[in-house]
């Protein structure tokens, strides 16, 4: 009879053992299965935060450093570059930008030279324009220079693009070249790279001694093509 009444008190420490140590753990779950109970998501973690961050400052990249291909006759003629091509790209062909929406040119080329820390991937342009900027200016070498870009560029093409800034110092120059609003977007962009290979030619480069150079292509908000030149001096 004792080892009946043994039996069962160990049984019951036993059981309150069990209950005790499942208990915190059922607290626990407890907020986790009432949040998906009422559709609740989890919050998400700081690592997942800080790489959705990241990805969307690198979607916000709108800098294309490359030359465009020729599209087909069946093709669109404009490019979609980031978010400035895609907006292009829904909006109707007859669409153009009003007057509040165009901006000078002067204002367009930021996404290329200016150093923000919010953007993960700084396009290279970042770094030449500082160094030019780095530059004092050489009052042989630098107007001339500068006089010599600015003249053919109006010679080859008139008014057909803007020179928002045309800035040569010691050793570098940067040219900074915009399409007209409504003008063709891709044939501005092919017709200026070629203008650039044409300048090699003259007689003026190696007159000033200008050696290498290097460009980038963008699109503005209002359907503009943007090029960004940086050339050396030997």
């Amino acid at each position: 009879m004792r080892s009946a009444y043994l039996a069962c008190f160990v049984l019951a420490v036993v059981g309150v053992c069990v209950w005790v140590r499942q208990d915190p753990v059922d607290a626990a779950v407890a907020p986790q299965r009432s949040a998906m109970a009422h559709g609740e998501p989890p919050a998400p973690s700081e690592p997942a935060e800080r790489k959705a961050s990241a990805a969307n400052t690198i979607r916000s990249t709108n800098l294309t450093p490359s030359t465009p291909a020729r599209p087909s006759s069946g093709q669109s003629t404009k490019p979609a570059t980031g978010a400035a091509g895609n907006a292009a790209a829904a909006a109707p062909p007859d669409a153009t930008p009003t007057t509040a929406e165009v901006k000078p040119a002067s204002e367009l080329f930021s996404g290329f030279v200016d150093d923000d820390p919010r953007n993960v991937f700084l396009p290279s342009s970042v770094q030449y324009h500082a160094a030019v900027q780095s530059e004092s200016v050489d009052p042989a070498w630098g107007p001339a220079a500068a006089d010599a870009l600015r003249t053919f560029v109006a010679t080859q093409y008139g008014n057909r693009f803007e020179l928002p800034l045309v800035d040569c110092r010691q050793d570098l120059c940067e040219l900074r070249v915009a399409g007209q609003v409504g003008g063709d977007q891709l044939a501005d962009m092919q017709d200026f790279q070629q203008l650039v290979e044409q300048m090699k030619q003259q007689p003026w480069w190696s007159a000033l001694e200008f050696d290498q150079h290097t460009g980038m292509i963008g699109t503005a908000p209002d359907g503009r093509a943007l090029l960004l030149y940086f050339f050396s001096r030997k």
